[in-house]
């Protein structure tokens, strides 16, 4: 079975958890090896990682768009 990373986010349902928290459009299979908006994908892939860690059990504060990305 050859799941990409999307195919993996969906079984753990980040379109009803995570899309919703942060107010994010569908993310494409290419999101982050297109060039786009670098402070969008960069806020998608620190949301994305605080997220999961809190999904095995971690406490981690969900980061805002507005952070300085070197604290974040």
């Amino acid at each position: 079975m050859d799941l990409v990373l999307i195919d993996r986010l969906q079984i753990l349902n980040y379109d009803e958890e995570l899309r919703k928290e942060i107010k994010m459009k569908p993310m494409s299979r290419h999101y982050f090896l297109v060039p786009g908006n670098s402070g969008e994908q960069f806020h998608v892939f620190t949301s994305m990682a605080a997220w999961l860690i809190r999904k095995i059990g971690q406490q981690v504060e969900q980061p805002q768009e507005d952070d300085d990305p070197n604290f974040t």
